[in-house]
């Protein structure tokens, strides 16, 4: 198994993590049973994933990252 020698610069790294997030997501998706496509480009159109479960209901989804210790954190959807 080959080891990392050098450390992740941290813009890159942290667009690797979001990546590794929103296909968990994907994955978690697919096994559900739903369609789901990723959009070329993103920016500004806050859309990450795009589902449907037909040819009528689209479904946009941002997938968003939060880093907790313990239970006693809140996430309000605004």
């Amino acid at each position: 198994m080959p080891r990392r020698l050098t450390q992740a610069k941290s813009p890159p790294h942290q667009t690797m993590k979001n990546t590794a997030f929103e296909s968990q997501v994907v994955s978690w998706l697919m096994q559900d049973g739903w369609q789901v496509f990723l959009p070329v480009l993103d920016h500004g159109h806050k859309t990450d994933i795009l589902i449907t479960e037909g040819l009528l209901n689209y479904h946009r989804i941002q997938v968003k990252i939060v880093e907790a210790s313990g239970e006693d954190h809140e996430v309000i959807n605004v």
